[in-house]
């Protein structure tokens, strides 16, 4: 029986990030950080805002890794749709957001009428 040699190549994107003060390349990092107006994950290609609650306007902010292109959103609630017919079931409330695990955030109870948790994950 002859067996013969084969090789693995595993190739990922986004494992490190340029660093303009240091000009180089650096490992990433998913680690997301409480500041006074939210949380943040600033150690990708692309960086992420949180704002303190997920009902606040463009609560989503994510800063493209072109440094310049922004996408700011927020969710409005749940609806049900079904042949061109929707329903809004719930609506965004105020909510605080917790970091949980170092890279995720949860905004607790996010929903009128249903007990709704909304989590991000960073990665």
């Amino acid at each position: 029986m002859h067996l013969e040699k084969s090789h693995i190549i595993e190739l990922e994107g986004g494992m490190n990030r340029w660093d303009a003060t240091v000009k180089d390349w650096v490992p990433a990092s998913d680690t997301i950080e409480l500041f006074q107006d939210g949380a943040v994950a600033r150690n990708l290609n692309y960086s992420v805002i949180f704002a303190p609650s997920l009902a606040d306007a463009g609560s989503l902010d994510i800063l493209l890794p072109d440094g310049e292109q922004r996408l700011r959103g927020h969710p409005i609630g749940i609806a049900y749709s079904e042949n061109g017919q929707s329903v809004l079931v719930a609506e965004i409330q105020p909510c605080a957001a917790e970091v949980v695990g170092g890279n995720n955030v949860v905004y607790r109870n996010a929903c009128t009428d249903y007990l709704v948790d909304v989590e991000y994950q960073v990665r």
